[in-house]
């Protein structure tokens, strides 16, 4: 009976770790096709002169990229406009300005990502700050304000 319960610990593990290991195999399925498509746009860039087509073409391929990983659960999210959020945001510069109120996200170096409402990856963005302060002690501000 104990060699039964080893075993069956054994296979348990060994299910456990195929699980883990298999566990990505419908995303990575899915996004054979989204390569296909970018090796035949490469083809057809190197083939023809016509590169709006061939930017028409890489539109199409991100957004099909875009839209399998929102069916995986991962959403892209903007921060351009709004208060800038230490939670989701990471300050990568702020901008001294009179044109607006400070802590708002005036430029966007690459969009966040949420994962199942969980975040993934921080938006790398460009903050307001007040003309007449310093630009650090802005983004401090920020960062307490928004918890």
């Amino acid at each position: 009976m104990a060699a039964e319960f080893e075993n069956f610990k054994k296979r348990i593990n060994r299910d456990k770790e195929d699980m883990i290991r298999f566990s990505n195999e419908n995303l990575i399925l899915s996004i054979l096709p989204i390569i296909d498509n970018f090796e035949r746009a490469i083809s057809h860039g190197a083939a023809t002169a016509d590169t709006e087509a061939t930017i028409d073409g890489v539109r199409m391929i991100l957004k099909q990229l875009h839209d399998t990983l929102a069916t995986g659960g991962v959403r892209k999210f903007e921060s351009q406009g709004h208060r800038f959020d230490p939670a989701f945001q990471e300050a990568m510069a702020s901008v001294k300005t009179d044109e607006m109120e400070p802590g708002i996200v005036i430029a966007q170096y690459e969009p966040g990502y949420l994962f199942h409402g969980r975040l993934l990856r921080p938006a790398k963005v460009v903050v307001s700050a007040r003309a007449d302060e310093n630009n650090d002690e802005e983004i401090a501000a920020a960062n307490t304000e928004n918890p």
